[in-house]
């Protein structure tokens, strides 16, 4: 009896052993699956990219991470981003959307930029020979744009200094149609212009029933874009000794000061003396503008808002050169992107960055015609359903040749001192506060104090 009870205890005994074994074993197997499972998924780098919202949308960043898994993109404010970037904060975005032709220099040379040169050379969706000239706009040698390598890559682009005009107003004033393919002077730009202006009645408070010629984001007056344009024209420049140094006062300055000064006399559009709570785009759209300076990327707007042979039937012209100038349609703003020098995540920053500028975002802005795309192979997809993005796309075909020069902005100056600048010293001579030499002087001597201020900040990487 004690034998078999003694068996029976031995049996239980081992039995009780194996199964402390086996949950033993499988708490190792477990534990040992939760760790394999944990360190097979991915871990995502999350890139800041600072870009408008209609420019970076939630679907978009959708898209890429479904088909880039171990990247995340957080879009923040454009205007946050830079503020970021140029104070070296630490919540400097990843990649930074610019207007290039204006700030790319500065953002290289001060190195905020990353270089991205071999990037672009070795990547597949940059073929050089399908990029069109204007994306030199994103390079810089150290003293000159559009030489040396890549800082930055273009979005898309526009002929900026061309004219859309109402035909309507035209006609109502008796005034034939300017040329499609063979340029206005400047004298006779402000000639029509004036033709268009129409005066309102004696009791009215705003003088002004009918402009006739506004300018995107500027008063109808002298400003840094239109400046830099006509001095081009006129084979000159105000930067010296390497862009160390700025004189305002040739008798080309004369001869463009004297321009727009008659246009703020006769106010053919908003100026700081006939001031607008509307902007001159709104003018435009809204029928109370004769002829608006802007790029192709407005036709959208124009479209989307049912103006588009509906309200009013609009017209292209080339932009306006000298009648002893030379005839260029450039480029203003050139919105592309930069990466941060600093960025932590270099790689992943390039993957997004790729995708944006070459991949099928760059198809979709081409399709919706929001600009000219940077690639030649993408300009046959900007729309032509309608009669006007035909006849816009038939504009901006015509132009192209004409939009390979650069703009000559200050790598040392951020995007509005001159701007700033200008209107602090130019404005008072239009209320005849100070002479225009007075003004040219102190315009010279305050655009060289900036020049020196930033060089002492500046460093290449």
């Amino acid at each position: 009896m004690i034998r078999r009870w003694t068996a029976w205890t031995a049996i239980l005994v081992i039995l009780l052993g194996l199964i402390i074994m086996f949950v033993h074993q499988k708490r190792i197997t477990s534990s040992e699956e939760v760790d394999y499972s944990e360190a097979s998924e991915p871990e995502r780098v999350t890139i800041t990219f600072a870009a408008r919202d209609i420019e970076l949308t939630p679907s978009m960043i959708a898209d890429f991470e479904k088909a880039h898994p171990k990247v995340a993109i957080k879009r923040i404010d454009m205007d946050t981003g830079k503020m970021a970037l140029l104070s070296n904060s630490a919540t400097s975005p990843d990649i930074l959307l610019i207007r290039g032709a204006k700030e790319l220099p500065y953002y290289a040379l001060h190195g905020f930029a990353m270089n991205v040169e071999s990037r672009i050379r070795n990547s597949t969706m940059f073929p050089s020979d399908d990029l069109f000239p204007v994306t030199n706009i994103y390079r810089f040698d150290g003293n000159n744009q559009g030489a040396g390598p890549y800082y930055g890559f273009m979005k898309d682009w526009s002929p900026d200094y061309t004219i859309m005009y109402n035909k309507t107003l035209f006609d109502q004033a008796g005034v034939p149609y300017p040329d499609s393919k063979t340029p206005m002077t400047w004298q006779q730009l402000m000639d029509t212009a004036q033709k268009l202006t129409v005066n309102q009645q004696e009791n009215s408070t705003q003088p002004i029933r009918q402009y006739g010629l506004g300018i995107n984001n500027h008063f109808t007056a002298l400003n840094q874009d239109v400046l830099l344009l006509q001095l081009a024209q006129l084979d000159k420049s105000p930067w010296y000794d390497h862009y160390r140094k700025a004189d305002f006062t040739s008798p080309e300055m004369s001869r463009i000061h004297n321009l727009w000064n008659e246009a703020v006399d006769h106010a053919v559009g908003p100026t700081p003396i006939n001031a607008e709570l509307k902007t001159p785009s709104s003018l435009f759209l809204d029928g109370k503008m004769g002829m608006f300076m802007v790029g192709y990327w407005f036709l959208n707007s124009i479209e989307q808002m049912g103006m588009g042979g509906k309200s009013f039937p609009v017209g292209f012209a080339p932009a306006p050169v000298f009648e002893d100038g030379k005839r260029l349609s450039p480029v203003q703003a050139g919105v592309g992107g930069i990466i941060s020098a600093k960025t932590a995540h270099k790689e992943e920053a390039w993957e997004v960055f790729e995708w944006f500028f070459a991949g099928p975002p760059a198809d979709e802005r081409a399709k919706q015609g929001w600009g000219v795309p940077a690639f030649r192979s993408k300009f046959k997809l900007l729309p032509k359903d309608t009669e006007l993005q035909r006849a816009a796309f038939a504009f901006v075909q015509a132009e192209l040749a004409y939009c390979d020069t650069l703009l000559d902005n200050n790598p040392y100056l951020l995007e509005n001192s001159l701007t700033q600048a200008l209107d602090k010293n130019i404005v008072p001579v239009y209320f005849h506060r100070k002479s225009m030499d007075q003004a040219f002087y102190q315009l010279t001597e305050e655009m060289n104090y900036s020049i020196t201020d930033s060089i002492l900040n500046t460093q290449i990487k």
